[in-house]
């Protein structure tokens, strides 16, 4: 069964959104075996809605679009597919009631405009949005299946994984895909090829499977794909040539399937009963940022120090002053007390620093924009008494601002889950 997504939005077009719900809807549909052909984008004009519609039903057994069905003029989504339907709107006493609650809940009289959530095409099928007011609409005319959500993305997410995704796993599939994913960071495309072999890549395309590179600021995921009549046979294909990847980056990967970098220090601190702090200066806290998007992740991080000043630096952090005047603040001397100093504050067990240059002004010809130098603390309890070890490294990260920062967060990341799994 071959699907594809429409995301409608003059936002996504401009460039003012990034159609995220895309490549979120494309990872749901391929982990249940449906192939993604086609990722669409149109602006909120009827007459490319109608069009983009009928051109994919035409082409895909799936269809699922994302945006223009919230209360205000732009969003005419609903009309358009109950015109191409043939559906007449009207609207729900239920549903109205449904809004209602829903303001009520958030102590918010409703305004009346919002009275338009509670009317919906008569004879589709409802798709119930528990934290939005945005119904989604869902038809099934011969043999097809199409779905509208709405472009919020925690609201189309959470309609997709608990009505879409449950609705088409249910559907008889003639062929079906399987996937396995081997996540890795440290390597390039071409040293992960190079470390596989020519003798490797055609065992894996001999088995029928495919291998797709997906590099991404330092990381490559790694993902094996065969086709089917079953699941089991789809990944019995997989499991037959995966021991050639894992072999290959036994190094390097850090986790398989959907689990993030973050997901695996989380456990690996759990299992040592050990704590995590972070100190940060040219990231300005997005490490600790992404750290605590993780789910119970306080059993494991202390917290962490954001010293972009150089007085946050040598009076909170104690980076001695001599240090910063002699070697300066991105160097590799600041990263190592840095590092000791959010260790020793904030009694944790690990510690990360990192201190650079992202640009796109501040760089000299000895510490040239995208420097960063990272220093990593471990702390052992020698004799009742901790001791404090710690390394350093210096890299230099080409591309602009938001990039450096990335790759900077990434190689944190991979020097506290070196330094943890001792590899």
């Amino acid at each position: 069964m071959y699907a594809e997504v429409i995301g409608i939005g003059d936002e996504l077009l401009y460039g003012q959104t990034v159609n995220s719900n895309a490549s979120e809807i494309a990872l749901r549909l391929i982990a249940i075996g449906i192939e993604v052909k086609y990722l669409t984008t149109i602006g909120d004009n009827a007459e490319e809605m109608w069009k983009a519609f009928d051109t994919a039903l035409q082409r895909c057994d799936i269809v699922i679009t994302t945006g223009g069905l919230g209360p205000t003029p732009d969003d005419f989504t609903q009309k358009v597919v109950a015109e191409y339907f043939g559906f007449t709107i009207r609207e729900f006493d239920d549903m109205l009631k449904d809004v209602e609650e829903k303001y009520s809940r958030l102590n918010r009289p409703m305004p009346e405009f919002a009275r338009n959530q509670a009317w919906f095409p008569d004879g589709a099928a409802r798709i119930y949005n528990p934290i939005g007011t945005a119904t989604g609409i869902e038809v099934e005319r011969n043999g097809k299946f199409f779905f509208a959500l709405p472009g919020v993305p925690s609201e189309a997410m959470i309609m997709t994984d608990q009505t879409i995704i449950t609705r088409l796993e249910a559907l008889p599939k003639s062929e079906v895909i399987a996937t396995k994913t081997v996540r890795t960071i440290g390597w390039g495309e071409t040293m992960i090829q190079e470390k596989i072999g020519n003798d490797g890549l055609q065992k894996i395309y001999d088995a029928g499977c495919g291998l797709a590179f997906l590099p991404k600021h330092g990381m490559v995921d790694l993902r094996l794909t065969a086709r089917a009549s079953t699941k089991s046979d789809a990944e019995a294909k997989i499991d037959a040539v995966l021991p050639i990847l894992m072999t290959a980056t036994a190094t390097i990967r850090y986790a398989m399937g959907n689990d993030s970098l973050v997901d695996v220090i989380k456990r690996e601190l759990e299992a040592r009963n050990a704590w995590l702090a972070t100190a940060e200066s040219c990231t300005g806290g997005a490490i600790a940022a992404l750290l605590t998007e993780t789910p119970g992740i306080s059993a494991v991080y202390r917290g962490g120090v954001v010293s972009y000043h150089n007085d946050v630096k040598q009076h909170v952090l104690n980076v001695p002053e001599n240090i910063l005047v002699q070697y300066g603040a991105v160097s590799e001397e600041c990263a190592k007390a840095m590092a000791e100093g959010a260790a020793r504050k904030l009694n944790a067990d690990y510690a990360i620093a990192v201190t650079g240059i992202s640009g796109p002004g501040g760089g000299t010809p000895e510490k040239p924009v995208g420097t960063v130098c990272l220093g990593l603390c471990a702390r052992e309890i020698v004799e009742g008494k901790p001791l404090y070890r710690t390394i350093t490294r210096k890299e230099r990260f080409p591309g602009p601002r938001h990039v450096h920062r990335i790759r900077t967060i990434n190689m944190a990341l991979k020097m506290v889950w070196e330094e943890i799994t001792k590899l």
